[in-house]
Parts: C-alpha cells; sequence; structure tokens
C-alpha cells in the first residue's frame, strides 16, 4: 500500500489510528515473537523431544535442535535395519556355498531365526518412523498456527478470563491441526467435504483468517483506542500509580461535558462512583462547557 492509498483509508475509518514506521512495525513484530511465539514454539519442542525419548529411550544432548535430534534417531534407525538386511544376505549365500546336510540344516535354522528378528526389525522402524514423521509434521503445523495468533486482540480478562481464553484458543488449534495440510509449502484447511476452506471472493484462507473466524466470540471487534483491548462503551477499571484510571472509548460525537456524562452513564458508570469521576475527569479536558 502506497502512502496515497494508505491515507484514503484513514480518511475514510471513523477510529482511532497508530501510525508506524517500517522500521518501528518490525521492531513491534520482533518483539512479540520473542516474547509471545518463541516460548511457546520452545515448549512445543520440549514436547515432541518427550516424545521422542518415549518412543525410542534416548535424550536430545544438552546443545542438540529437535530436527538435528530427529534426523539423528532416524539415521541410527536406519543403520540398524541396513544391518540386518546385510545379515540375512549373507546367510542365504551361506546356505547355497554349504556343504553337508547338518552345516546345511544349522544354516537354514540361523537364517530363518535372521529373517523373523529381521522382520521385526523392520515393522518396529516402520512404526516409529511414523510415529516421529507425525511428530515433526504436527510440530510445523502448531508453529504456523501460532504465527497466525500474531496480532490478534483479544476481549479484556475481565470479560473473559484468561484461563477460560487459552482453554479456548487450544480446543480451536487442536480442531484446525485435524483439518490442516501442506499445499505448496503452505498451511491449509480442508472442509467436511474435502475441500479447501476459501472465503467468498475464493481465496484460500491461511491460519490467521481460519483463526479469526473460529476464535471470533473471544475477539475484541469493537473500535478500541490506541493499546486499549476493550469493546466499545465497556469501562476498564484499574489502578495506576496508586490512582484510579478508567478507559472508555469517547466517540467524535461527544462535543461538551454534558455529553460526556449521558455517554459515561450510557457506558455503565454510574454518577457520583469514584469510577464515574475519574472518567470524567480523564476525558473532560478540552471539552465545552454547558
Amino acid at each position: 500500500m502506497n502512502k496515497e492509498e494508505a491515507l484514503s483509508k484513514i480518511n475514510e475509518g471513523d477510529g482511532d489510528f497508530q501510525v508506524f514506521t517500517k522500521e518501528e512495525h518490525e521492531s513491534f513484530l520482533k518483539n512479540f515473537e520473542d516474547t509471545k511465539i518463541a516460548p511457546k514454539i520452545s515448549e512445543l519442542h520440549k514436547k515432541y523431544d518427550d516424545d521422542i525419548h518415549s518412543v525410542l529411550g534416548v535424550r536430545k544432548e544438552s546443545d542438540e535442535k529437535t530436527y538435528d535430534f530427529l534426523k539423528r534417531t532416524l539415521s541410527t534407525l536406519k543403520t540398524e535395519r541396513d544391518e540386518q538386511s546385510q545379515k540375512v544376505t549373507e546367510l542365504e549365500k551361506a546356505v547355497q556355498d554349504t556343504t553337508g546336510k547338518e552345516a546345511l540344516e544349522q544354516a537354514k535354522r540361523e537364517l530363518e531365526s535372521v529373517k523373523t528378528k529381521h522382520q521385526s526389525a523392520l515393522d518396529e522402524y516402520k512404526t516409529k518412523y511414523e510415529e516421529l514423521e507425525k511428530g515433526t509434521h504436527m510440530m510445523k503445523i502448531n508453529n504456523e498456527l501460532e504465527k497466525g495468533l500474531v496480532g490478534l486482540v483479544f476481549k479484556d480478562a475481565k470479560l473473559v478470563p484468561e484461563d477460560v481464553r487459552n482453554i479456548h484458543i487450544d480446543v480451536v488449534k487442536s480442531e484446525l491441526a485435524k483439518m490442516a495440510q501442506f499445499v505448496d509449502g503452505k498451511l491449509v484447511f480442508v472442509d467436511d467435504k474435502g475441500e479447501i476452506m476459501r472465503d467468498d471472493k475464493l481465496n484460500v484462507l491461511g491460519p490467521k483468517e481460519v483463526l479469526k473466524s473460529r476464535l471470533k466470540p473471544i475477539l475484541n471487534e469493537g473500535r478500541k483506542q490506541p493499546g486499549v483491548g476493550i469493546e466499545e462503551n465497556e469501562p476498564f477499571v484499574e489502578e495506576k500509580d496508586g490512582k484510579l484510571d478508567v478507559t472508555v472509548v469517547v466517540p467524535d460525537t461527544v462535543k461538551t461535558n454534558a455529553d460526556l456524562t449521558e455517554h459515561l452513564l450510557k457506558s455503565g458508570l454510574k454518577r457520583g462512583t469514584k469510577e464515574f469521576s475519574a472518567a470524567y475527569a480523564k476525558y473532560v479536558v478540552n471539552l465545552k462547557k454547558v
């Protein structure tokens, strides 16, 4: 979007806006990723490390990354499988080369024993490989879903408690993970009919769009003041430096102190309360007195 288009969007809107330079916006996203996303991704990686330990009985080195750990364990399994295959080949050759009935029978018994162990090893390898591959796939999906949560604004904790919000998010992520597929390197979602989910313009829906739809009941989609995550006309009360601070959205139609009084009452604040007085004192500045 160029400068003219951005100014046009601002003129069309009726809310408040924050303007960032490219460097400030990149810094904001980097900080959000470091403080919010990175810890969750680290938590996911630890879970998969524990899963690998549960399946294979080995632990990751302290300075080893999960992907490298996975490659190492799979390489070990492949080596064991190849050694078993080589043993089978050697014994089959020994049977063909052995002379004498007794020696031949002994070689056959050894061959059957090794074949049985080899098949068992192959089955175990296949099972473990599929489990680890599934774990890696789920890890990638969860990483993409975590990135999709960046920038979403949720209702205030006074309206939706944080523990309730987190449970709702986890349930939605679990449901979407079952619907997710990677197509050309991008995460998409498949509906009950087996079709890729799209919007009204037939654009493929990505993680953020689908998350916004599924999390709508706990998202704040009302007008917001900069830095405030509350819905329009819902006062937010807190203490700052020992003083009561009340935040409420005040529309442009409030021009006078009388307008402000009426608006605060409609917002749910009661006349004569400390909350009403704090809000009135905060927003009456520069309003016309009547």
